[in-house]
């Protein structure tokens, strides 16, 4: 089902994919960009959320479907209720297209994560304390092998790109509370344990610790309501803040939302931003056939068919981004700076001397030249040295002024480097006087 889905998304905007793939292609790859955590992916997305009724008043199932050009999410969740007790089970598939920053430059990339979940929930019965809950997920996100890039500014560095897949467990528990009429209150504490599967990076695989979550839901009216999550994870922060509409039909229970969410990425996981529109329907039902309610929701002694809707209606697992993060392996491919001979030391009646030492070293190029040091060793009134070197040329030009008699003498000092080692020679120059 993921390919198919995914296909209808990848024809709506293969064209204007392969325009930008087009235009970067010949493009050069330098290796001096940042590698700190990508901040813009936005994904506007349209949500789907069904919840059909399947036996009785006391067992249902619900459907949520996210999809945009960048992101699908594919949820399911089967749960029931029998005196106070509720129980719920839940899979979901999410693709999302994030971008992940290396020293090449970013690349944006689809990447996959399966989850299975389930929450227990205890109701009391007309209570303060509306109920107390415990609940588990784990999942699952493969690892991408991205091709390997040669820098064009450095051609001795070569760079192995990798996305790095995890295996994700959190556990939870917690309890609802109704502070006021139409409010309900929730506050959970935990722990997660999100684990990756890096083969390059050496640096933190396993992130775990204590996790907490906080949620609150406010019906304004018998059609208007508001809906805040926030979760607290080691990995990553999430918020969403959904404002809904509903309305009764004949077939059952219509609900139009805005909403919106943003996850705060931690090492190195990719932040998002998502918005997008939600529409709800739940089978069967006519609110006015659930049992009592008052001017603008159902009271907290509320019937069975109202608990069953407003239990299956929120996933039995939700992980709001997939959990991959990006790594890299710098290497240098060269070959070394050496010494093929000793550099001679030179004797000359000429003031000025010009020494090529480009042939006493080898390596691979580019190879720069520089003086490292020059000191006199001889300099009866000798006047002022001169002496210069050509980084590219590695062409040496020493000089004493004309009118200099004697015999002056200098040790030169001069270093070859390429992107991966450097070697130094040391020798004299002599000035004979003619």
């Amino acid at each position: 089902m993921k390919y198919c889905i995914r296909a209808i998304i990848w024809l709506a905007v293969l064209s204007a994919s392969l325009t930008t793939s087009l235009l970067i292609a010949d493009e050069p790859i330098t290796c001096d960009h940042l590698t700190n955590q990508t901040t813009c992916n936005y994904f506007g997305v349209a949500q789907l959320r069904l919840t059909p009724f399947v036996v009785g008043d006391e067992f249902a199932v619900a459907f949520l479907g996210e999809f945009g050009p960048k992101s699908c999410r594919v949820n399911g969740t089967a749960g029931a209720i029998y005196d106070g007790h509720q129980i719920k089970f839940g899979a979901e598939y999410l693709g999302q297209k994030l971008g992940y920053n290396f020293i090449t430059g970013k690349a944006r990339r689809w990447v996959d994560q399966y989850a299975v979940g389930g929450r227990y929930q205890y109701v009391f019965d007309c209570q303060w304390i509306r109920s107390l809950y415990v609940d588990a997920s784990s999942a699952y996100a493969g690892n991408q092998r991205l091709s390997t890039l040669t820098c064009s500014d450095q051609p001795a560095l070569t760079v192995a790109r990798r996305l790095a897949g995890s295996r994700y467990f959190d556990a939870e528990v917690g309890f609802d509370i109704i502070p006021w009429d139409c409010g309900l209150f929730s506050l959970g504490l935990g722990y997660n344990n999100l684990r990756y599967d890096k083969e390059l990076d050496c640096g933190d695989r396993s992130l775990k610790g204590v996790s907490g979550s906080v949620a609150f839901s406010q019906r304004f009216s018998e059609n208007l309501g508001l809906n805040i999550d926030a979760q607290f994870k080691r990995a990553y922060n999430f918020a969403e803040v959904l404002l809904d509409w509903q309305c009764d039909s004949s077939y059952g229970i219509l609900s139009l939302g805005l909403f919106g969410g943003y996850v705060w990425g931690k090492t190195d996981l990719p932040s998002s931003t998502t918005f997008g529109v939600e529409v709800g329907f739940v089978f069967g039902p006519h609110r006015n056939n659930c049992g009592p309610t008052d001017m603008c929701c159902p009271t907290s002694c509320s019937s069975t068919c109202q608990d069953l809707i407003a239990w299956v209606s929120k996933p039995g697992v939700y992980i709001p981004t997939v959990l991959v993060t990006a790594e890299e392996l710098v290497t240098t491919n060269c070959n070394p700076v050496t010494i093929v001979s000793q550099i001679p030391n030179h004797t000359s009646n000429l003031k000025t001397q010009t020494i090529d030492v480009t042939s006493f070293f080898t390596g691979d190029p580019p190879i720069s030249y520089s003086l490292t040091s020059v000191i006199t060793i001889v300099s009866p009134n000798a006047g002022p040295w001169h002496v210069t070197i050509d980084p590219q040329t590695g062409i040496i030009t020493a000089s004493v002024p004309p009118s200099t008699t004697n015999t002056p003498q200098v040790q030169i000092t001069v270093t070859a480097s390429n992107s991966c080692s450097s070697q130094s020679q040391t020798f004299l120059v002599t000035f004979q006087n003619s």
